[in-house]
């Protein structure tokens, strides 16, 4: 993984469909990510795990689910 800083939707576009585990270097004030760092990426959130493990913390992250929710489905993570 790189140490590239990106913002949510720059993020996004690049890891389209996929989970995504975020070092978040700066929030929004409505909690989305400002900018950020991609520490692990994958189609299932399992893959997520052992990237998340890996991280020294303490540490700010988020998940992010980048594709479209299917409607009236619930997502845990």
């Amino acid at each position: 993984m790189s140490d590239e800083i990106l913002s949510e939707a720059e993020i996004a576009a690049r890891y389209p469909d996929q989970f995504v585990l975020i070092d978040v270097l700066e929030f929004a004030d409505d909690w989305s990510v400002k900018r950020g760092i991609v520490r692990g990426h994958g189609d299932d959130k399992d893959a997520l795990h052992q990237a998340a493990h890996e991280l020294p913390e303490p540490r700010q992250i988020a998940v992010r689910y980048t594709g479209a929710l299917s409607k009236g489905m619930v997502y845990l993570l």
